[in-house]
């Protein structure tokens, strides 16, 4: 009979009682019936010992992915409890580059009620205003967003929400002008600082001395977009004394911190804290927002207000409904009605006012930065939560 190879062979009991004798076919060497034995006792404990080797890689793999669900849940139990899980998403596009929605929830202190997961198919989808192509003849519109969720709609520019494009929105439009229980007046500073540090304790004499100890030089402005009505009020202010401007906006000094130019400044990843570090000696900081829009309060104000540093407020009319209009200086809403060169005149007297006359100015640091000392329902975190209650009601 023709020779088999080794991977030809079947061992079955009939190969075993079969007299004749195999040859492998390889090196023609005769294979007698007690070899093959041997050889299948040997191949036979082989493959036990391979089974066993992969079922034990098996198991053990089983047991690890089994104690790694064990240790997952039980970091679920210590930091879920009993709080619902809601499954988001962001349209990453649409928002700004330093924008994270968990740090955004946990500053809201949303985080305490609901443990959030990033899933592929999510509940709720976050997004704003930076669509690309959605940029038209200077303003910001609305985008949609279309899926098998709800969306919600975050602005932190100075737009109005189209309701009619998003399911929930949180903007800087006052509830009262759009009139949507979907919408909820949420302004930029709100989630940019932890405004808690502005609630001021008590200032008494001793207090005072020590802030207007630190406070050696005049003011500020720090900006790094051109903005003809701001740059026209710091030269205008600037000729009363000079105004420090480290930006790239009408830039007369080194940059903050230890950099080779502003614009690197700006890009460094301790920026926030070197700018906040900045204020601290100034007696008075330039606080223009962009464009003047009922509503349009950013974190511009607050930054100096942390420093001790009297903000000289543009922007919101209705600035007053934020904070305490005793504690800065500003404009109030039918002065907004003066054509642009009396606004700046009219700011700039009373700042000068205000740096000639002792007195007025220690009143001012007297003042709470809130009405009453305490944050405006915009800022309250449980009228927030309330919000976000009834957006998650159907998770």
């Amino acid at each position: 009979m023709n020779p088999l190879k080794v991977k030809d062979i079947l061992y079955t009991q009939e190969h075993l009682c079969n007299p004749f004798e195999y040859r492998d076919g390889i090196s023609d060497t005769p294979i007698s019936i007690r070899d093959q034995r041997v050889s299948i006792i040997v191949k036979s404990i082989f493959i036990g010992l391979l089974t066993l080797g992969i079922g034990g890689v098996i198991a053990f793999y089983y047991f690890t992915a089994q104690h790694k669900v064990t240790r997952y849940n039980e970091y679920l139990r210590k930091t879920v409890g009993n709080k619902p899980i809601v499954k988001i998403n962001v349209d990453k596009e649409s928002f700004w580059k330093e924008f994270k929605i968990l740090d955004f929830l946990k500053t809201l202190r949303i985080t305490d009620h609901y443990h959030f997961v990033i899933s592929n198919k999510p509940d709720f989808v976050f997004y704003s205003v930076f669509t690309p192509g959605n940029y038209k003849n200077g303003t910001w519109s609305t985008p949609q967003l279309k899926g098998d969720f709800k969306s919600i709609f975050i602005c932190g520019e100075n737009v109005k929400p189209d309701m009619t494009k998003c399911d929930w929105a949180f903007s800087f439009t006052h509830d009262e002008d759009i009139n949507n229980q979907r919408h909820f007046r949420l302004p930029l500073y709100k989630y940019q600082f932890d405004i808690s540090s502005l609630e001021k304790r008590k200032i008494d004499a001793e207090t005072i001395s020590k802030i207007k100890k630190n406070k050696t030089k005049f003011c500020n402005f720090i900006y790094s977009a051109e903005n003809p009505f701001r740059n026209k009020f710091f030269d205008k202010l600037n000729k009363y004394k000079p105004v420090d401007a480290p930006g790239k906006a009408r830039n007369n000094m080194p940059p903050i911190g230890h950099h080779k130019d502003a614009l690197l400044a700006r890009k460094a990843k301790d920026w926030a804290q070197e700018k906040q570090d900045f204020l601290d000696s100034y007696k008075f900081t330039i606080a223009f927002e962009n464009t003047s829009a009922k509503g349009y309060t950013t974190e511009k104000i607050v930054g100096p207000m942390e420093r001790d540093s009297i903000p000289i407020y543009w922007g919101n009319p209705q600035i007053e409904k934020d904070f305490n209009g005793k504690s800065f200086i500003h404009l109030k809403p039918e002065e907004y009605a003066l054509d642009e060169d009396q606004q700046i005149d009219l700011l700039v007297k009373k700042v000068i006012e205000i740096d000639q006359n002792d007195d007025r100015y220690e009143a001012y640091l007297k003042e709470p930065w809130f009405p009453g000392n305490k944050p405006t329902k915009y800022s309250d975190n449980k009228v927030i939560l309330q919000q976000f209650r009834k957006i998650f009601a159907g998770a």
